[in-house]
């Protein structure tokens, strides 16, 4: 099982303020929100030289540089944030820096800003025993086939009380995968069965899982090959569903958001790719912008997406992993319009 207890803040507070050099001159407090101390509204006071800023606390593990671009996307824009984790490598540290996501870690990594205050420490190594994993047995929802089901319960929230048949054909797998990917959910607490049917108990935690596992450990599954486009077009002209394809990345969110000039896309098709190749006028690149992927899934959007469009949760999941900047403002607007836990009777 994966380690997915909640993080608790002071344990991780006392090791940074340990680790970090007693000249600073730096204290801190946690500010309970409506939920309680250590919620996830909870917010942390940092106080210096007669100064104080308050920062709304983040606590969660941090793995790879989508985590950091998937937290920077989820936040508010404006909103004043510090992101406090067990550990962050040099190389996460410094793509926080980049992101401007200011944080804390329990081996005195820190990254803080405020009027006057400027602390920036990088290259600390960890503790062991802080927050110690251990070595989780295999989590079937996390592979590349217990992906695609999780995907479909998130994507196409009516399929939720769908038998296991329906189900299967939806994800583009095995019935017997489905049951023992909806086993390791509900051991997980993730998922649920009410007398109403099931229910997806942590809607935003299981999205934020596959959308940080879907690049490593489903894509690569699908044979992914890249393209430069061999003419100017207008991109936001072109009928993908007349070619027997949906469109995600920076086209699929200009699609959805109406607010990016797109660069590149990524297109999901289960037709031969030399056939898209020849229709939209694509050469092989392995450097090119344009990407031909395997579509996976078996469900159909909602009325509301415009046709030829990947479902929003793969269009948000394409843009994070692309790693760049401009495209995070956009999955974020993405996240808040389409993005959210299905109703009570979904």
């Amino acid at each position: 099982m994966p380690n997915l207890a909640p993080i608790s803040p002071e344990p991780l507070l006392q090791a940074a303020q340990s680790a970090l050099p007693k000249g600073l001159g730096l204290a801190w407090e946690i500010l309970p929100g409506p939920a309680g101390l250590g919620a996830p509204e909870a917010r942390l006071a940092i106080r210096w030289e007669g100064r104080e800023k308050i920062f709304q606390l983040v606590v969660r593990r941090i793995h790879r540089a989508e985590d950091l671009a998937r937290l920077k996307a989820n936040r508010p824009a404006a909103e004043d944030f510090l992101l406090l984790t067990p550990y962050l490598t040099e190389h996460l540290a410094r793509t926080s820096v980049e992101l401007g996501i200011r944080f804390l870690d329990g081996a005195g990594n820190a990254f803080l800003t405020g009027p006057g205050l400027r602390v920036l420490y990088i290259g600390k190594h960890a503790k062991t025993g802080l927050y110690d994993p251990g070595v989780p047995r295999p989590f079937r929802p996390y592979n590349s086939k217990g992906l695609q089901v999780v995907f479909t319960l998130l994507a196409a929230p009516a399929l939720i009380h769908a038998n296991y048949r329906d189900l299967a054909k939806a994800a583009g797998v095995a019935r017997g995968t489905v049951g023992l990917v909806l086993a390791d959910l509900l051991e997980a607490g993730l998922l649920a069965n009410l007398p109403k049917g099931r229910v997806i108990i942590h809607f935003q935690r299981l999205l934020d899982a596959w959308v940080a596992n879907y690049p490593h450990k489903l894509r690569p599954h699908l044979g992914p090959s890249k393209f430069r486009t061999a003419m100017v077009q207008d991109w936001g002209s072109v009928d993908f569903a007349k070619f027997g394809a949906q469109v995600s990345g920076e086209v699929g969110g200009d699609r959805l958001t109406g607010n990016l000039q797109p660069m590149g896309a990524t297109i999901y098709t289960r037709e031969p790719f030399g056939k898209i190749a020849t229709a939209l006028r694509l050469r092989p690149d392995p450097q090119g912008t344009f990407e031909l992927v395997e579509r996976f899934w078996d469900f159909p959007n909602p009325t509301e997406i415009p046709p030829g469009v990947a479902p929003p949760l793969l269009v948000y999941t394409d843009l994070i992993a692309s790693g760049e900047p401009r495209n995070l403002d956009i999955a974020r607007m993405i996240h808040e319009e389409y993005l959210n836990p299905p109703g009570p009777d979904s």
